[in-house]
C-alpha cells in the first residue's frame, strides 16, 4: 500500500476517487448484491447480457435467440449490448467465480460505472487546477442520480465509452502518445457498437462543431500536430483504422439487413418514410422525450417517493451555478453552456422546432428514439463540469477577498434558493444541511483563512448528505430479490436435457403486437388469434405426412392455417413461389393428427443443441416432414448425413425439412463456419487492443493533469 501511495498523483486518486467509490459502493450495497431489484427497464438487457455471456462461457457465440417470439436474429441484441465489449469478461469471470447471474451482472455494472467516473475524474483533473474544483465535478457526479440508473437501466453502456472517448481525445491533443491515439480508436469502436451508434456520433459531433467555433486557433494546431503524428507513425495509424474498420463491419452487416432483411421492428418503425426498419415515426419519438420521461419530478419536491429512474443531484450543484453568477466571462464558459444547451434542445424533441428540423434533414436522427439519453450520457456530466469550472473561477477571483458586497450577495443567494427549494413539499431534512454547508463552504472562500482540507471536508459534506438520503429512498421503491422472475425463459436456454415445450410468456400472448421479430411471425401474430398461436408453438417439432402449398402474399392462408394447426391436421403448408415440385407429397391420410415430438418419441432424439444449432438423431419408419415451430430465416441450413439439403419455410413462418426413411442425422445450423471464424476473432481482437492500450499506457504514463501538487 505505501508502494501505491508514493507519488502525490496515486495518494490523490486513492483518497479523492477510490475511497469515495468505496462509500458509494456501500450506501448502494442492497443493489449491488442483488437483494434489490430495480423496478423498471433493465430487465432485457440483464436478459440478454446474461444469454451472451452464458454461451460464450460454453463456447457458444450466439446469433440466435430461440426463446424470442418463436426465434428472432440475435444480431439485434448483440448490437444493444455492444457484443465486442471486452469488459463483459467481468460477468463471465464472476460467475466462474460461483456468482449468480444477476450478482455478475451488477458486478459488471459496478466496474462499469467505477471506470465512467474514473474516466470523468480523469477529465475533470485535465480540465481544471484547482483540486475543490475537481474533485467537486467527480464527487457531484459520482454521488448522483446516475447511481441508480446504473442499476435500473442500460445507458451506462453509452456513458462510459463516451466518457473515456473525451478522455483520450484531450489527453492526445496535449501529448500525443500512442496510447491516447488507440485508446480514441477502442472506445470509439466500444461506443458505436452499442445500441445505436447515432448517440455517440451526435454527441462527438456537437463537441468537434463547437470546439472549432469557439478555438479556431487551437483546432487548427491540433490538426496540424494531428497530421505530424500519422505520418511519424504511418504504420501504428493505419492498425487502429483497420481495427475500428473491421469492429464496424457487424454494424454495418445489422443496418444493411434492416433494410433488406427479414426482421421487423413494427413498435417503433410505424410512421416513418425509411426503408430500414430501424427508423423510428416521429410519432414514436416523444415517448423517449427527456420531459416526458419525468426524470426531474423529484429534484426539489417529495423526496420520500425517490425510485431509481428520477433524476437527484445535490442542492451544492445549483448552489454553485447561482453563485458563480458574478463570475467574468470565457470561451470555456459558453463553449460548455452551449453544449449543454445544444444536447437538452435535442433531448426535449417537438418542444422546439429545432428537433423537427434535424429529423427532417439528417437521417441520423430518425434511428434515435430514447432523446433523453443524451441529458444522462452528455448534458449533465458537461453541465458538472460546467459548475466546476465556474466554482474554479470563483476560487481564482475570489477567495480571500473579504468583500462585505460578495459577504451579502452569498447569503442572499443561499436564503433565496433555500426559502425556495426547502418550502417544495416533502423535501428531505438532508437539504437544509447542504445548503447551511454551502453557505459554509463559500464563506470560508470569501473569509480566505480556511485551509483546503477544511474546504474539502465541508464540501465533502454538501455532496454527500443529501444523495445519501435520496439513495435510502431508492432501495425502499425497489422490489426485493425473488417476488420476480424475469429470467425463465433464458434459464431453461442453460439446461442440459432439451425441453420439447416451449415456455410462454405473456408478451406472446398480448394482443399488443411485437417490439422486434421476423417478418413472417409477425404477420402470424397480428392474423393468427393468440390461443391457437400459442397451441401450436407451445410445441416445438412435429411430423407431418403431407405438404400442400399456398397462393404467397395473401391472407387467406391465415385461416386455413389457423384451421389446421386446431385440428392437428396431418400437413405442413409451404409457399407457393417458393417450393419445387417434389417439395410437394401426399405420404398418408390428411384426417391423422400431425405427431407431437416429444421426449418419448423413439424415433427422433434430440442429441445435441445450443443457440444456433441442434443436432438429431432420426430413425423413421417413412419419410416424414418435420416441422420445428422456431422462425425460418434465410440464414439457417440444414444437413442430413453431412450433405446440406432444402430447408423450407412451412406453415408460414417455420422451419421444415423432409427426412427421409430409416437413421439419419440431421443438423440445423444458423450462419456458415466464416462467419463465426470472424466474429470470435474480432471479440479477441477487441481484448487484445484492451490490453494494448494499458501496456502502453503503463510504458507512456497517463495524462492526468496538473492538478493541485499539495500533498494530501
Amino acid at each position: 500500500m505505501n508502494r501505491f501511495l508514493s507519488t502525490p498523483l496515486r495518494r490523490e486518486f486513492f483518497f479523492l476517487v477510490i475511497l469515495p467509490f468505496v462509500f458509494w459502493m456501500f450506501i448502494f450495497w442492497s443493489f449491488i448484491s442483488a437483494r434489490f431489484l430495480p423496478d423498471i427497464g433493465d430487465g432485457s438487457y440483464y436478459q440478454q447480457t446474461l444469454f451472451f455471456v452464458n454461451n460464450l462461457i460454453r463456447g457458444v457465440y450466439p446469433q440466435w435467440d430461440p426463446t424470442y417470439f418463436n426465434g428472432f436474429p440475435y444480431s439485434f441484441f448483440l448490437r444493444r449490448i455492444g457484443d465486442g465489449n471486452p469488459f463483459y469478461l467481468v460477468v463471465a469471470g464472476a460467475k466462474l467465480l460461483g456468482a449468480s447471474d444477476l450478482v455478475a451482472y451488477r458486478a459488471f455494472l459496478t466496474v462499469y460505472y467505477f471506470l465512467g467516473v474514473a474516466g470523468f475524474w480523469l477529465i475533470a483533473r485535465l480540465f481544471l487546477k484547482e483540486r475543490l474544483a475537481y474533485t467537486a465535478a467527480f464527487l457531484i457526479l459520482l454521488f448522483s442520480g446516475w447511481g441508480g440508473r446504473t442499476f435500473s437501466d442500460y445507458i451506462i453502456l453509452l456513458f462510459v465509452p463516451l466518457v473515456w472517448f473525451f478522455y483520450f481525445f484531450l489527453a492526445f491533443a496535449a501529448e500525443r502518445k500512442k496510447h491516447q491515439f488507440l485508446g480514441v480508436f477502442l472506445v470509439a469502436a466500444i461506443g458505436l457498437t452499442t445500441y445505436i451508434p447515432f448517440f455517440f456520433i451526435t454527441t462527438v459531433l456537437t463537441f468537434f462543431i463547437l470546439f472549432l467555433v469557439f478555438f479556431g486557433r487551437e483546432s487548427l494546431q491540433f490538426f496540424a500536430n494531428m497530421v505530424g503524428f500519422i505520418r511519424d507513425n504511418k504504420v501504428f495509424v493505419l492498425g487502429c483504422v483497420l481495427f475500428i474498420s473491421l469492429a464496424m463491419g457487424p454494424e454495418a452487416v445489422f443496418f444493411h439487413d434492416s433494410k433488406h432483411g427479414e426482421f421487423v421492428m413494427p413498435g417503433r418503425n410505424v410512421g416513418t418514410s425509411e426503408a430500414s426498419t430501424l427508423a423510428v415515426g416521429m410519432n414514436h419519438i416523444k415517448v423517449g422525450d427527456l420531459m416526458a420521461q419525468g426524470y426531474f419530478d423529484r429534484v426539489f419536491e417529495d423526496h420520500g417517493d425517490m425510485t431509481p429512474v428520477d433524476f437527484f443531484v445535490t442542492y451544492f450543484f445549483f448552489l454553485i451555478i447561482i453563485v458563480s453568477f458574478i463570475n467574468p466571462l470565457s470561451r470555456r464558459t459558453a463553449f460548455l453552456f452551449l453544449n449543454v444547451l445544444v444536447l437538452v434542445v435535442i433531448s426535449i424533441t417537438d418542444t422546439t422546432p429545432v428537433y423537427k428540423f434535424l429529423y427532417d434533414h439528417v437521417f441520423i436522427f430518425k434511428y434515435m428514439r430514447m432523446m433523453s439519453f443524451f441529458f444522462w450520457i452528455a448534458a449533465f456530466p458537461m453541465a458538472v463540469l460546467f459548475a466546476a469550472w465556474q466554482l474554479e473561477i470563483f476560487l481564482a477571483n475570489f477567495r480571500g477577498r473579504r468583500d462585505p458586497f460578495l459577504f451579502l450577495y452569498v447569503l442572499i443567494a443561499h436564503i433565496l434558493f433555500g426559502v425556495w427549494a426547502l418550502r417544495q413539499s416533502g423535501v428531505d431534512f438532508t437539504s437544509w444541511i447542504v445548503v447551511a454547508a454551502s453557505l459554509l463552504f463559500f464563506t470560508g472562500v470569501l473569509w480566505g483563512r480556511s485551509g483546503q482540507k477544511v474546504l474539502g471536508g465541508i464540501l465533502l459534506v454538501a455532496v454527500t448528505v443529501q444523495p445519501v438520503a435520496m439513495i435510502h429512498y431508492l432501495t425502499r421503491s425497489s422490489i426485493k430479490l425473488g417476488d420476480v422472475d424475469r429470467v425463465s425463459r433464458y434459464q431453461a436456454m442453460a439446461s442440459k436435457e432439451f425441453n420439447f415445450k416451449r415456455i410462454v410468456s405473456s408478451s406472446d400472448i398480448s394482443d399488443a403486437g411485437i417490439y422486434c421479430g421476423t417478418r413472417w411471425y409477425q404477420e402470424l401474430f397480428v392474423h393468427i388469434p393468440s390461443a391457437v398461436r400459442v397451441a401450436f408453438t407451445s410445441n416445438k417439432f412435429y411430423l407431418v405426412d403431407n405438404t400442400a402449398t399456398y397462393p404467397q402474399d395473401t391472407e387467406a392462408v391465415f385461416p386455413k392455417l389457423a384451421q389446421i394447426w386446431q385440428s392437428k391436421m396431418n400437413v405442413a403448408l409451404l409457399a407457393e413461389g417458393e417450393a419445387i415440385p417434389q417439395d410437394i407429397r401426399s405420404l398418408g391420410p390428411m384426417n391423422v393428427q400431425a405427431m407431437a415430438v416429444d421426449e418419448t418419441t423413439a424415433f427422433l432424439k434430440v442429441a445435441s443443441f445450443d443457440a444456433n444449432t441442434i443436432s438429431l438423431k432420426t430413425d423413421l419408419p417413412a419419410p416424414k416432414f418435420l416441422v420445428w415451430s422456431d422462425n425460418y430465416h434465410s440464414g439457417w441450413h440444414v444437413f442430413i448425413n453431412g450433405k446440406e439439403t432444402r430447408l423450407l419455410r412451412a406453415d408460414f413462418s417455420f422451419k421444415g425439412v423432409w427426412l427421409p426413411a430409416g437413421k439419419s442425422e440431421v443438423t440445423f445450423r444458423f450462419l456458415t463456419p466464416f462467419h463465426y471464424l470472424f466474429i470470435y476473432a474480432l471479440w479477441a481482437l477487441f481484448v487484445l487492443v484492451l490490453i494494448a492500450v494499458g501496456v502502453l499506457a503503463g510504458r507512456e504514463g497517463l495524462n492526468s493533469g496538473k492538478g493541485d501538487k499539495d500533498a494530501l
